[in-house]
């Protein structure tokens, strides 16, 4: 068993270290609220109370809790069951309580999990002596917490158990400050913040980022795109084009061996050639039966020469008074034109914007092939 003295020596060696514990400490456990602090030069008397506190349940606590005394809104007493004691089964606590009168009646406080719990009131002796190791005072907090009781809520608070009407929705969304998306009202994350990509957000430029979605658009998006044939190796090549569109169809060396092929296929058909022949020499007939109003009239074009052109190959004159584009002299019958060659060599050929006659001179005659026959050509229309 444990002797009566060596219990009282146990409490006088515990009061001794609480008082130091506690007045080195409590500024330490209670940062938060600084009115806790006890200065025990500032009283004149003092009262020892030994005490243990009744949890929730009515039972003496076996948890390290904070207790205090208070004159108002000043603490003069603090002391921590940070004592067991076996034979009542709790913890005990030793707390030396301070005045300036000889009697005074001070309201009590319990701290137990962050949370400032009244426990009523204890009357105070000068030199007084309150509880003892076999009947220790009880104190018993009003254990009424109140908080957010609405367990759908935000800010619910499983512990409280008196609403207090602070309850917040919940509002989900994006709360991340640095995100592209970020909610300033939410209050619980969704996983659905999205960060930040500075770049270009229009598709009509070369800088275009498909990730995009802020920064100064002036100065992200800078060249815009122009779509064309990229390749300097093909007939559709386009100088200006930064975008290729897949346009790139023909090689101008696959152009100069079409042409080629046209050519030979000119060459060998005799028939037409000679039908071609006889077309030119009728024409220069009839250019010299009316080259007097012709004279008079050409540089205006004010005398309409026409003829008429089969389908396939054949030959027309130039009864121009000035050289004159090749495209804009058969403008008018483009559509049906494959090819046009001069006495050199060179073709025309409207399909490739390829021209490498260049101008129609003045009384040169030229071979043509049509898609289709053309009544009245006029090279002045």
């Amino acid at each position: 068993m444990i002797s009566k003295a060596h219990l009282q020596n146990c409490l006088i060696q515990s009061k001794k270290h609480l008082l130091v514990l506690l007045l080195s400490c409590s500024s330490v456990l209670f940062g938060q609220t600084p009115d806790w602090n006890v200065n025990a030069s500032s009283f004149e008397h003092s009262m020892s109370v030994t005490c243990v506190v009744v949890d929730e349940l009515g039972t003496y606590s076996s948890e390290d809790l904070m207790i205090g005394f208070f004159d108002g809104d000043e603490c003069v007493g603090v002391g921590y069951t940070d004592t067991y004691f076996p034979p009542v089964e709790a913890n005990l606590a030793f707390v030396l309580a301070y005045g300036n009168s000889a009697m005074a009646t001070y309201t009590i406080k319990v701290y137990s999990n962050e949370q400032i719990f009244d426990a009523g009131t204890i009357d105070f002796s000068s030199n007084g002596v309150l509880g003892t190791l076999d009947a220790p005072y009880v104190i018993s907090p009003v254990y009424t917490i109140e908080g957010c009781t609405d367990s759908t809520a935000y800010n619910y608070n499983p512990i409280a158990l008196e609403d207090d009407g602070s309850c917040e929705a919940i509002v989900i969304g994006c709360t991340d400050a640095s995100a592209y998306n970020f909610n300033p009202i939410a209050n619980t994350d969704d996983d659905s913040c999205i960060p930040v990509v500075i770049g270009c957000m229009d598709a009509n430029y070369v800088e275009y980022n498909s990730e995009a979605n802020s920064g100064f658009q002036d100065v992200l998006c800078l060249t815009e795109v122009v779509y064309g044939c990229t390749n300097s190796d093909y007939i559709q090549y386009n100088l200006y084009a930064n975008v290729d569109d897949s346009s790139c169809s023909t090689t101008w060396q696959q152009a100069y061996v079409v042409s080629q092929e046209d050519f030979n296929e000119l060459e060998f058909n005799q028939t037409q050639l000679l039908d071609s022949v006889l077309q030119l020499n009728l024409l220069i007939e009839s250019l010299n039966q009316s080259n007097e109003m012709m004279q008079d009239s050409l540089l205006n074009c004010s005398v309409q020469i026409s003829t008429n052109l089969p389908m396939g190959w054949s030959i027309f004159g130039c009864a121009l008074s000035s050289s004159k584009n090749t495209e804009e002299a058969v403008a008018c019958i483009l559509d049906k034109v494959v090819i046009i060659k001069n006495y050199l060599g060179a073709v025309y050929l409207p399909e490739f914007d390829f021209n490498g006659i260049g101008n129609l001179q003045p009384g040169w005659g030229y071979q043509i092939k049509l898609t289709e026959s053309v009544e009245g050509f006029n090279l002045c229309e």
